[in-house]
């Protein structure tokens, strides 16, 4: 099984771009770690809102802010049906009048980083962010080590560098038989 990352589709000139979910009243407030956690959340009482930072065209598939991917629904139901264990759907608003969009949860971590194969940079002690020491900080090239991710991880975050979102190949056929528009896929 071949396994790829998901990121921001750069070359389209006409998308837009979608700020990080905000508290329901619009304030930046709002804690949205918890939606890049690799876990599920608690379903909140109102849709999650989000801004469109610059217009352009809406996209069926959208890495909000801090990377949150943003959802049209029907793409949605089609990623649910090839992973539904690893799949939260959180209902948004995007500039409080578009409907038809969800946030997308991924309940899945797996640790699988290929050290030896990738190039990345961890927090050391002269950083300033003391909880962060020995975590990843940023990666040039991210590689996995394909025999760490479990049958049937068709969609998950990368334990450690939960921004990395990655999709197998059978995932990545069903978003495209959908018409995802808005990510390419890199080839891990």
């Amino acid at each position: 099984m071949t396994f790829f990352r998901i990121e921001h589709d750069v070359a389209l000139k006409d998308r837009w771009y979608l700020t990080r979910p905000l508290a329901p009243d619009g304030s930046r407030n709002y804690d949205f770690w918890p939606l890049m956690s690799g876990n599920r959340i608690g379903e909140p009482e109102h849709p999650l809102r989000i801004d469109v930072r610059e217009k352009g065209q809406p996209l069926a598939f959208t890495l909000a802010g801090f990377d949150v991917p943003v959802v049209e629904v029907g793409l949605a139901e089609a990623m649910q049906r090839v992973d539904s264990e690893a799949i939260q759907r959180v209902p948004a608003s995007i500039s409080s009048n578009s409907q038809g969009y969800e946030v997308l949860v991924v309940a899945r971590e797996v640790e699988c980083v290929d050290e030896a194969r990738s190039k990345f940079t961890k927090w050391g002690t002269g950083d300033g962010r003391p909880d962060k020491v020995g975590q990843y900080r940023m990666f040039v090239h991210l590689a996995i080590d394909y025999s760490k991710v479990p049958k049937g991880s068709d969609i998950f975050r990368i334990a450690g560098w939960h921004v990395a979102l990655v999709v197998s190949g059978r995932m990545r056929a069903a978003m495209e038989a959908k018409g995802c528009r808005g990510v390419v896929f890199q080839e891990l």
